[in-house]
């Protein structure tokens, strides 16, 4: 008599905790920051070792609170899926029919998700075996693949997809005058405005609440309201190159150092102006120069013990990829990636100057300005 061992398996033994794995991921996926400081789980406590990459996976959307996380589990496939695909926001895809054990699952949706995407597949028998421990080579091949997705996504085709909520009507007239601070605007008198229709000015949107006739016009009284207020569902995927002439610079004390405009890629590059822009903040001489795919800044100062303090930073090639999918209230697909290059240096030249040193631990690229004034002083034996 023959006797089948089904379900027999190599044992694994290059296993590695949840807490391991979680660092990990967020380590890869550059997710660090949290605001929080209460605990999401009661049983990660801030003087857990895991405490920091567990806020921040909660308040990315890694971890839901709602489920227990022990980070000192052995980590199993199901729990791999979870985690991967919230953190690229896949867990609404796939079929239930074809996982002969998803209610074996802690996780449906993202396994689910992670069988339907190619990610990770069934046995023989199409189980997913959620329970089944995962060595570190393999989970570490399935981040290392998430992650290529995130980094590399590549939208060569450009689509915008728009539908209104059903009792959104927008104006077709534009306004002769828009006052964004008082709400008001003011249309021809046969414009066809009334109450309760929309309108978008600047890159924002309003409701007309009231109409008033008067000798110049249609005056209408205004309300703004969020997008998500008039738009139904949206889709919209790209990429583009930002180029720097375009943009709007505001300096240190809320002047602007450059209009902004709006960018259209029909324009031939031959006719866009060269950035080259000089100012002052705190007694510090900033000038700003670029073209429409390099921005170069340097911040100076010329010290009372002779030489000039500097430091200088260079953007370029700045590359934007964008997908945001929302239904109704819900954003089913968002992306956004920055490519860029940069380079940054600090120093002193020109003249003499005492011997000098400087704490650099000190710079925070937050509050750059201010920092900077006083990384420099003369050296105390």
């Amino acid at each position: 008599m023959l006797v089948p061992f089904v379900g027999c398996k190599k044992k694994v033994t290059d296993t590695m905790t949840n807490g391991e794995w979680l660092t990990e991921l967020t380590a890869q996926a550059g997710i660090t920051y949290y605001q929080q400081e209460e605990p999401y789980f009661l049983n990660i406590t801030s003087n857990s070792p895991y405490f920091t990459v567990v806020q921040s996976s909660v308040e990315w959307e890694v971890l839901n609170p709602s489920k227990a996380f022990n980070p000192s589990a052995t980590l199993t496939r199901e729990m791999v899926a979870y985690t991967l695909m919230n953190l690229i926001s896949r867990t609404h895809e796939g079929s239930s029919d074809t996982i002969k054990d998803l209610q074996d699952c802690s996780y449906p949706d993202q396994v689910k998700a992670a069988v339907a995407s190619g990610l990770m597949s069934l046995d023989g028998r199409q189980r997913f075996r959620p329970k089944d421990q995962i060595s570190k080579e393999e989970a570490f091949g399935y981040l290392a693949q998430v992650i290529d997705i995130v980094n590399n996504r590549k939208f060569t085709d450009t689509q915008t997809t728009v539908q209104l909520k059903d009792d959104v009507q927008f104006a077709d007239d534009e306004p002769k005058q828009f006052d964004e601070e008082g709400l008001t605007a003011l249309f021809a008198s046969d414009s066809f405005i009334r109450n309760g229709m929309y309108i978008a000015y600047d890159d924002a949107y309003y409701r007309v609440v009231n109409c008033e006739y008067t000798n110049q016009g249609i005056l209408t009284t205004l309300e703004q309201v969020n997008m998500e207020d008039v738009i139904e569902q949206f889709d919209i995927q790209g990429g583009t190159d930002l180029e720097f002439n375009h943009a709007k610079i505001v300096d240190g004390n809320g002047n602007l150092v450059q209009e902004g405009t709006e960018q259209s890629h029909s324009l031939s590059l031959m006719s866009t102006s060269l950035i080259n822009h000089t100012f002052e903040i705190n007694g510090f001489r900033i000038e700003l120069k670029g073209t429409t795919s390099s921005l170069h800044a340097e911040v100076s100062k010329q010290l009372q013990v002779g030489g000039l303090l500097y430091a200088n930073a260079a953007l370029d090639n700045l590359h934007i990829q964008y997908k945001w999918d929302k239904d109704e209230d819900r954003i089913q697909y968002g992306y956004l990636k920055a490519d860029f290059t940069t380079s940054e240096n600090i120093g002193l030249r020109n003249g003499m100057y005492k011997e000098l040193y400087g704490d650099f631990s000190k710079l925070n690229p937050k509050d750059f300005i201010s920092t900077v004034q006083n990384i420099f002083q003369t050296k105390q034996e």
